[in-house]
């Protein structure tokens, strides 16, 4: 089984691989679409490469590759992609359901490896005035049971999280303390909700 949860290129290049096991990609494609160098994403398909986990292709100068889905335990690395390092696209196409939602972001993914795929999901989520809480909370339950996680949704109108980030509260201070990634919207969109609370922690 490939080892994830240890090595964050590791984990974009096998989360984009397993996406879509028909699909082809080359290094800078690869690199460009999960935000790594491309000497890291080559090295981590260079060991993938070892294990059989993918098949390659030459074409002109080109290298493509693709997910090697006749290996033996590509069942079982797939299934177990889906719920380590393919946790955000989940939540993501769950959150896609739910009204009014603006932005929002997965926190403290640290905690999400191999070997602790039963850890809590804690998500921010920015919605409308007029979304109830519950209507997000309704929308993940099927992502909840699927991924077999709890997800543990914040649910906080705009202007309250803007609020709440200028008075420096506490309580949203520690759920930005660790590591996050956009769910819906993209960076741009939180910190203009966050405001100087965001700029402060990404400096700190």
């Amino acid at each position: 089984m490939i080892d994830l949860g240890h090595s964050r290129t590791r984990d974009a290049v096998v989360r984009e691989l397993f996406a879509d096991p028909g699909g082809e990609w080359h290094v800078r494609g690869l690199a460009r679409r999960t935000g790594e160098a491309p000497a890291n994403v080559h090295r981590e398909l260079e060991r993938l490469a070892r294990g059989d986990w993918i098949l390659r292709r030459r074409q002109g100068n080109r290298v493509y590759v693709r997910v090697n889905a006749d290996h033996p335990l590509f069942a079982e690395m797939d299934a177990l992609v889906a719920k380590t390092v393919g946790v955000p696209r989940v939540l993501a196409a769950a959150l896609a359901e739910a009204p009014g939602v603006e932005a929002a972001v997965l926190l403290s993914r640290g905690d999400v490896g191999a070997t602790e795929a039963a850890a809590d999901l804690p998500v921010l989520v920015v919605a409308g005035p007029d979304t109830p809480p519950e209507a997000v909370e309704d929308a993940l339950r099927p992502a909840s049971q699927w991924l077999q996680r709890e997800v543990r949704p914040t649910v906080l109108a705009a202007a309250d999280l803007r609020r709440l980030a200028a008075q420096r509260d506490p309580g949203l201070t520690k759920l930005l303390a660790g590591p996050r990634e956009v769910l819906v919207g993209d960076e741009a969109r939180l910190r203009a909700c966050l405001g100087g609370l965001w700029e402060q922690d990404e400096r700190a």
